[in-house]
Parts: structure tokens; sequence; C-alpha cells
């Protein structure tokens, strides 16, 4: 009886999946929804199956995919789609060529023939010296030559030979650099050869042989996006011009060609089922006896009646979906994203309404800072990010949009302005340390002194800070604040000013801080 070779078996075993598979097709991204991390994304191919059951290995798709959520179509509806299996392989079939790859094998062969060209200028210097070197010899043997034509010789012998061995140094030098690159792109080109991806392969059956189109959905755990702006307004008192960009990292290892693109602020990866309640029970500890709490469990949420609300803007690029658990951003331009490669897309600008005031905080820093305040910014498309600011046409500086915030008013910082003049000096007619029985008193004054120089009022906040004791043997005392607000639980102090063109105003600053002799004060 013959019998197989155990390799072959093994191959027949191992490779089974791939030899069932009548077909290869490379499936194409059409559609891509990026998240904040993980992308979604949509991909077609042409197939022709034949009548009863086939399989066809599905490639260039993510190596990183949530597999549960793998879904598989047809545009036939007598099509069954009896079995759908991820595979991982990291074979020939599912791999993709990093596109730094031509870079480096372009950088290493030009290298190369440079280096040959090189190579081949030194042999000939070498053997141009070695001629000279020849030459010498015979005129220094021949004695029929006049010592005025023997000098003439030496004299053209040893200027060439100068220049030849100057050439010949310079040439070895090069050529130790060209190697010292060549060993560099030899030993960083390999693991850049080859991206893994992924393969789906799917078992089909038909009573009659058909060409369908094949849809593929899944989830890859690469790829995510992040918003950025650029916040423009001509003057104060102008509305603000939020141009609302995406900045999108293309992860997935699957090159984009001419896809459309969605963004969501979702998280696909996160639990979507709420926690359910448990009550806690109590009892004594009995030792040998076992008692578990009653438990229910959830399998799963369903979330029906919801409604969405769409949002369009005359000049967006974008038009925008808006639903309790998420924001989707669908992005009207087609774009062409190389695997490992960002890209920035501009999705909406709107106009937002805002009052505009100045704010300085003279104990950290004497300059004052324009800010412009948007009320009611929960109505307002907006997600966090980073902004680059311009101001009647010029770049001013960048800041953050932080929403993480309870109140209702959302305030951007719009840069410095030299117009505004701040000054904080302590008053030393009112700085003493006095010991009266068993406790230290010491007095603090300040004087913050506020100029106006623009040729206009401006609404301007004036901050600073009273200490606040964490011990109930220091107490603070005496405190002055010139009418501004305070809170005695954090200690701000603040000061509402309008002030007129080239108007000042003095502000005064003071308490006293008490507490028993011989201990030492700490801030924090």
């Amino acid at each position: 009886m013959y019998r197989f070779p155990l390799t072959v078996l093994l191959c027949f075993a191992l490779g089974a999946n791939y030899l069932y598979a009548q077909q290869t097709i490379k499936m194409t991204p059409k559609h891509v929804t990026v998240f904040f991390r993980g992308t979604e994304m949509d991909n077609i191919a042409k197939v022709t199956l034949p009548v009863g059951e086939s399989q066809v290995l599905f490639t260039n798709m993510a190596d990183y995919i949530n597999q549960e959520s793998i879904t598989v179509g047809t545009d036939n509806g007598n099509v069954i789609i009896q079995s759908v299996t991820f595979l991982d392989m990291y074979s020939d079939t599912n791999i993709t060529i990093n596109p730094l790859t031509k870079i480096y094998k372009d950088s290493l062969a030009l290298i190369i023939s440079k280096r040959q060209l090189t190579d081949n200028k030194l042999s000939v210097i070498k053997e141009q010296i070695a001629i000279i070197k020849a030459n010498e010899k015979v005129s220094g043997n021949n004695a029929d030559l006049s010592i005025a034509v023997l000098e003439k010789m030496l004299d053209v012998v040893n200027t060439r030979m100068g220049t030849l061995l100057n050439e010949k140094s310079a040439l070895e030098n090069q050529l130790k650099q060209m190697d010292t690159q060549v060993e560099r792109l030899k030993n960083e080109g390999p693991g850049l050869e080859k991206l893994p991806g992924g393969e789906v392969l799917v078992k089909f059956y038909t009573q009659q042989a058909a060409t369908i189109t094949a849809y593929i959905n899944y989830i890859a755990n690469d790829g995510s996006w992040e918003s950025a702006y650029d916040m423009r307004t001509a003057k104060i008192g102008d509305a603000i011009i939020l141009v609302h960009k995406a900045i999108i990292f293309q992860g997935t290892r699957v090159n984009w060609e001419n896809v459309s693109i969605s963004l969501s602020t979702g998280n696909p990866n996160e639990n979507a089922t709420a926690p359910t309640f448990s009550s806690n029970y109590l009892s004594f500890y009995q030792p040998g006896i076992y008692s578990a709490s009653p438990m229910a469990f959830e399998k799963s949420i369903k979330m029906s009646n919801v409604s969405a609300e769409r949002i369009t803007h005359a000049d967006n690029q974008a038009t925008t979906f808006v639903s309790p658990v998420a924001t989707t951003y669908d992005i009207e331009t087609p774009y062409s994203i190389p695997a490992g490669q960002k890209q920035q897309v501009d999705i909406n600008t709107q106009k937002l309404p805002v009052t505009y005031r100045f704010y300085v905080y003279p104990k950290a820093d004497n300059n004052a800072y324009l800010q412009a305040q948007l009320t009611d910014w929960g109505n307002v498309d907006i997600t966090p990010g980073s902004a680059n600011i311009y101001f009647g046409g010029t770049y001013v500086g960048q800041t953050y949009i932080d929403l993480h915030t309870v109140t209702d008013t959302l305030t951007f910082s719009l840069g410095r302005d030299k117009k505004i003049v701040v000054k904080r000096i302590q008053d030393t007619k009112m700085r003493s340390t006095k010991t009266i029985g068993s406790n230290v008193k010491e007095q603090y004054g300040y004087t913050i002194t506020v100029r106006n120089t623009h040729a206009q009022p401006v609404d301007i906040v004036v901050a600073d800070q009273v200490p606040v004791s964490t011990d109930k043997d220091i107490s603070i005392e005496d405190i002055e604040t010139s009418g501004g607000n305070y809170n005695e639980t954090t200690g701000e102090v603040n000061w509402h000013l309008t002030l007129n063109a080239n108007e000042a105003k003095d502000l005064k600053l003071g308490y006293t801080i008490k507490y028993p002799k011989g201990k030492t004060l700490t801030s924090h």
C-alpha cells in the first residue's frame, strides 16, 4: 500500500482551507467609518459562483479585526452564505507591501550604483599612479636624458602624482561613507518588507451559476481621528468663525483608494450593555457555609424610538448626523489615504456668537488674555481638540478646546493683549510679622494696577487669591478685597471691571494669617 509522507499529510491538514477555496479575490474598501479609536470598513468585490458549494478567499483585509463584527452579504437573494471564517495567516496572499519598502530599496540601489562608479574611478586612478611610478623608474635609469629634460619630466610626474593621490584619498573616503550608508539601509530595511493582513474565507451555495457583488463589513481595531480647529475673528465684538477639521490616522494597513469617509464620535469597542442593579445582602460570617448573592444578568440592550437630528450648514464639507449616543460626520469628498499615513479633512464651518472679555491673573502672569465666551455651548457641534487662533487676519497662537466643564459657558483663549498693562506690587507698609501672646500674625498687602491703553472701553476680569486654611489653628483675618468677589472656599478673588480708553484703576488686596508660635507655615 502506498503511504503519503507525513509532511504531505501535514500540508493537506494545514492548508485544507486554501485548497478548498476555488478562487482568491482581493476586496476593495469603498466606505470607511473612522472612530476616535477603531475603523469600520465596507468592502465590495465581484464574484462568479459555480453551481453548488464553493469557497472564496477574500484578501486585502486588516489584520487586527474584531471577528464578531464581520458581516458578509450579497446582492443576490438566491445565494446562501453557509460559513464565514477569518484567517490571520501572515501568508503571501494576505500581505500588503509597505510603501516605505520601495523608498529603502530605491535608496539602497542608488547608493550601490554610485559606489560602483566611485570604485571604477578609483581603479582608473590607481592604474594611472602605477604607470607614473613605472615611468619614474624608467626615467631614472635612462642615462641618455639631459638634466633639463629629466627635471621637467619629474616636475610633471610630481604634479600629476600629487593630484592623483589627492583624488585617490577623496574617493576612498567616499567609498567608506557609502559603505556605512549601505549597511544602515540593510539593517533598517528588514521588517519593512511586508505588512501582514487578514483574509476572510466564505462558503457559498447557489442552485444556479451567478456573478454577484459580495459585501464584507468589519471593525478594525486600528485607525483613529481627532478634531482640530481654525478659530478666526476680525475684531472684538465680531462672531468667531470656527473651522472644524479632522486629522485622520489611517492605521488599518489596507490602502484606501478613492473611498468615502465618515467620522464618528462613538466607540465600537465599548460595552453597549448598561450595568444591572444587584442587591447587596448582608449576613454574619459563618465558617464553612458559602452563600452567593443573587444576581441578574442582562444579555442585551435594545434602543427603540431613537430620534436623530440632521444639521446642515451652507458652507460645510460634511453632513452631520447627531444621535443620542454619537455624532457622525459624512465627508462629501472621497479620499485616497495609503496605509500608515495621516490625512486632514474639513468637517464644517460655524459662526459662533460670543462675548469678549480680558482676563488677567497677575500673581502668576502680568499679561492680560483676550477671551471669547460662548453660552449654551451644548447646542453647538463641537468636540475637544487643538485650535489655531487668527485675530485680525494674523496668527496669534494655539489653544485647546476643552469640553470637560459643567458650566453652561465655554471660554476660548485668544492670546495675550499687550495694550492691557497690569502690575502687582507688594505693599511694604502693610507687610509685618508680630508675635502676640502664643500666636504669630503675618500681614500681607498688595496693590494691583490695571491700565487700558486701547482706544475703546474694555471689560476685564482681574483674579487673585487669599490663602485658605486647612488647619483649625490657622486662621485668615482682616481680609480686604476692594469690592472684589471673594470665595471663602477656594480663596479666589475676582474683580469685574469696565475701563474706558486710557483709564487705569488700582485694586487693593490684603489679609492677615494667624497661627501658633513655633510653627512653620507651608503652602500647596
